[in-house]
């Protein structure tokens, strides 16, 4: 103790040797060169730390100052006042770039660029390769036209230098460059940094630099198949855990590189039956699995192994939510999973927040999945908090798939006020009418108060389809217009009062797309009706509802209609009209067009002849 305070006090009041030999003269067993080493050592230790503690480029008066303007002002008072050199000019533009970029006014350097770009052309010979660089990309951050002299001298500058640059370098100069490569000028010294970066390809050894690369060109046939080639090569070479973290990557910014992620999958699957994976390594895999929209069931089917063995030793209640969350989104149901889910709920069924509930809920809806735990977290729910969100609408229409809702949790819903809130939400206002046809059709106690709904006559909410999912729709509708004419014969894209769009694809967090639902109607003889006839033949007629199902409308693992297809079904059967269903695996392998007629007209057939049944499956087992 006492060794520090005079240790202390030679650091702050510089004492003199004399007088700090004197202060401990009574305490001779301290030694006066170990203070002064210790004093040299944290002398040193907090000039080290002054040291890390700044940027490299700044070693001078001026660059000090740069370093610490926080304003254009400033940083003009400065170039202003002072004569910078040709590092400090650098690390001005540098820095007045970087105040451009958070938000800064940049009219005073429009007025200034032809001065500043004359210091630039002046002091040409004394820049280095790493500060044409800086000095080439800030200019056109601060909007300096890439047809300027200043720019092309630039170019001409890189173009000469291009073997001193790391590969690093060069890429983020090829990636930095591409916007701005408009005319002839700028192309070509685009098309000499692509050449320069192709030469030395070879010798990238991070996936991540390739992927910088593949977000520029990945529309370049060439160029793609270069990267895609590397980046499957790295793979190959790659660890557990680096394959873990690229498949995170790409997840986490929805790049989807098919042959790529199916590589990695691949090595991971192969990886862990040699190590094993821990269970944050699972999450990890289903989780980026998840977000790609890129399945694997052997690879799943090994992860669910994992989990299988840790689901009842978890204690946080967000871990498990998670894998539930993971397990509906990709609608796998693993009824092992999801058994071990509900009985970890429900020994914590009494500790646990009400809104820690309502994960489980909405998986198991989703799966299509009963499990007695249901009727239990039914008696919590209505001591939920904020009955007023999109997560407690979630909740309810989940409990109505599963036929689990009760009439004191659908007046929850069921009231102007909550409605209110989703009038301009189309996804939500369905989901309430669905809940309302569930009260309606599966509940014969509801209490609740009636109330309408003002659905609009239409919905042409599109997602965004792959080539895939076009050409089965396209497909369908053909061969369906040949047998009897769409526009005379087929009512579609309309929004049915059961609360379901008919033949529309809509875009949607819960990914609603409905491939195609068309409704037609027949009289007592089985004589097609007219559009136009529908509403004097309401009361006489049979109604078919024709609905292509895909491998989306499964779940995964054990096959299943997922809970909204279900459910879907279910209302339209209980509303008196007939199923026709058509799986595409079915369907989609004939070739020919006339096979696809006579396969439609038999399953159109087969129905009307089918009258003791609700329900026609053609091509699928339910």
């Amino acid at each position: 103790m006492f060794v520090g305070k005079l240790f202390h006090k030679l650091l702050c009041t510089r004492m003199s040797l004399g007088k700090l030999k004197y202060g401990i003269c009574y305490r001779q067993h301290i030694s006066i060169g170990a203070l002064l080493e210790n004093c040299r050592a944290t002398q040193a230790d907090a000039n080290k730390q002054n040291t890390f503690s700044l940027p490299h480029w700044v070693n001078t008066q001026n660059s000090m100052k740069i370093y610490e303007a926080k304003s254009m002002n400033e940083l003009w008072e400065i170039f202003d006042e002072n004569e910078l050199s040709s590092g400090e000019l650098v690390s001005f533009l540098n820095c007045l770039c970087k105040l451009a970029i958070n938000g800064a006014e940049t009219d005073e350097f429009q007025h200034r660029s032809d001065a500043i770009c004359e210091q630039i052309f002046n002091r040409l010979n004394q820049f280095k390769s790493g500060d044409f660089i800086i000095i080439f990309r800030c200019l056109l951050k601060l909007n300096v036209s890439p047809e300027h002299k200043i720019i092309q001298i630039l170019e001409q500058q890189l173009l000469r230098c291009l073997h001193l640059l790391s590969v690093s370098s060069l890429i983020s100069l090829v990636c930095f460059y591409f916007p701005f490569a408009e005319s002839g000028e700028s192309k070509t010294f685009q098309r000499e940094l692509e050449m320069a970066l192709l030469d030395k390809i070879d010798s990238i050894t991070s996936f991540f630099s390739l992927l910088e690369l593949y977000t520029v060109y990945g529309t370049d046939y060439n160029w793609k198949i270069a990267l895609q080639c590397k980046m499957l090569k790295l793979t190959s070479e790659a660890s557990l855990d680096e394959l873990l973290k690229i498949l995170l990557h790409l997840a986490d910014r929805s790049i989807r590189i098919p042959k790529v992620i199916d590589s990695n999958l691949l090595r991971v699957y192969d990886l862990q039956k040699e190590s094993g994976l821990n269970l944050n390594q699972a999450v990890s895999v289903l989780n980026s699995m998840m977000k790609l929209n890129y399945l694997k069931l052997d690879l799943i089917n090994a992860v669910c192994d994992v989990l299988k063995g840790s689901i009842l030793n978890l204690e946080n209640v967000h871990s498990v939510n998670e894998i539930a969350y993971i397990f509906g989104s990709m609608k796998l149901r693993d009824e092992s999973i999801l058994n071990l889910l509900c009985e970890w709920f429900t020994n914590r069924l009494n500790s646990l927040a009400v809104s820690d509930l309502f994960q489980l809920v909405i998986t198991l809806a989703q799966c299509n999945f009963e499990n007695s735990i249901c009727n239990n977290i039914s008696n919590y729910l209505p001591n939920a908090d904020n009955k007023n969100s999109n997560a407690w609408l979630n909740v309810v229409w989940s409990l109505a798939i599963q036929r689990n809702l009760s009439s004191k949790l659908a007046s929850t819903v069921l009231n102007p006020s909550f409605a209110s809130k989703f009038k301009d939400d189309l996804l939500a206002t369905l989901k309430l009418v669905n809940v309302k046809s569930a009260v309606q059709l599966d509940m014969d106690d509801y209490a609740g108060q009636e109330f309408k709904f003002d659905l609009p006559k239409s919905c042409r909410y599109e997602m965004i389809m792959n080539r895939q999912k076009i050409d089965m729709v396209q497909i369908l509708f053909d061969a369906l217009n040949n047998l009897v004419p769409l526009h005379k014969y087929v009512k579609y894209q309309f929004i049915h009062q059961l609360g379901y769009a008919v033949g529309n694809f809509i875009k949607a967090i819960e990914k609603f797309y409905t491939l195609l639902e068309a409704e037609l109607r027949y009289d007592l003889k089985n004589e097609i009706i007219a559009l136009e006839d529908w509403k004097r033949s309401e009361d006489v007629c049979k109604k078919v509802l024709l609905i292509l199902l895909d491998q989306r409308d499964f779940t995964k693992i054990s096959s299943k209609l997922i809970g909204r297809r279900a459910m879907m079904i279910r209302h339209f059967k209980l509303s008196g009209y007939s199923i026709a269903t058509i799986h595409w695996s079915k369907f989609g392998q004939l070739k020919n067009k006339l096979d696809r007629i006579k396969f439609l007209n038999n399953v159109l057939e087969s129905q009307l002849k089918n009258e003791s049944s609700n329900i026609f499956v053609m091509g699928i087992a339910e």
